[in-house]
């Protein structure tokens, strides 16, 4: 799996599961820190998370 579709689960799974971030699983592959610096940054940039969740649900 690439980098930014491992950050992109991980953050679909925080957002789902009610974890925090240090508690995140290490099977999704980069750790915490590197997630939140990709969410923080994706935030940044607008990003419009429910149509990504709409494709990534069919």
């Amino acid at each position: 799996m690439h980098a930014v579709e491992a950050c992109g689960d991980a953050c679909f799974f925080l957002a789902t599961s009610g974890c925090t971030w240090w508690q995140l699983p290490p099977t999704f592959g980069p750790a915490w820190p590197t997630v939140h610096r990709r969410f923080a940054q994706w935030s940044r940039d607008r990003v419009r998370w429910e149509h990504d969740h709409a494709r990534r649900c069919r």
